[in-house]
């Protein structure tokens, strides 16, 4: 519904002060964020209109992607290449115990 703080899923019951205000103020950020004039674009019936977010990404589609870069790695060997961690501020359910990755191992 949008409105429920109720987490999917928690590692620890015991939340450091620190933690908790830092919780508080992504969740205020989240609600600020949905407020933001390019988010009333997404879901936009405009062919024009090339801001998606990356959970409605398709093949060999053009897109402005709005995302916060968490991490960068420059790809030895490559022409100048990058892989990037991002996050364009939605939420995912963790990933189904069958699939590991090299993160996870």
């Amino acid at each position: 519904d949008g409105e429920s703080t109720e987490p999917y899923a928690q590692s620890s019951q015991n939340a450091s002060v620190s933690d908790g205000r830092r919780i508080n103020a992504l969740r205020e950020y989240a609600r600020r964020a949905q407020t933001l004039p390019f988010m009333d674009e997404f879901g936009s019936k405009d062919p024009d209109n090339k801001l998606r977010r990356i959970c409605d990404i398709k093949q060999q589609e053009f897109f402005d992607l709005y995302c916060l870069i968490l991490d960068a790695h420059f790809v030895e060997g490559s022409d100048g290449s990058y892989v990037m961690l991002v996050w364009d501020g939605t939420d995912a359910p963790p990933l189904p115990p069958s699939m590991t990755t090299a993160l996870s191992e």
